[in-house]
């Protein structure tokens, strides 16, 4: 399973945008480490697709049989990559 977490920032107030729970507690190190792994498989499938290969589905929207691990590790290399330009 992925998931993810997101904020929505529709306001006119300058202010950080950091994903919080209820009550505005803070994302513990587990959400944090969850909600990473699941931007890293987000990022790994639209890379894959791009270079026209299937990513976690394939052009029919059937899961294919890459791990979410590897998928995870193609993301944060993409974004590792990304981030160090």
């Amino acid at each position: 399973m992925v998931i993810t977490a997101g904020t929505e920032h529709n306001t006119p107030m300058m202010e950080p945008i950091y994903p919080r729970c209820k009550n505005n507690v803070p994302l513990d190190e587990f959400l944090k480490e969850t909600f990473w792994k699941g931007a890293c498989v987000i990022v790994a499938h639209q890379y894959l697709i791009s270079k026209g290969q299937a990513g976690y589905v394939d052009s029919s929207g059937n899961r294919t049989d890459m791990e979410k691990e590897k998928l995870e590790s193609i993301g944060e290399g993409v974004i590792s990559y990304y981030l160090s330009k």
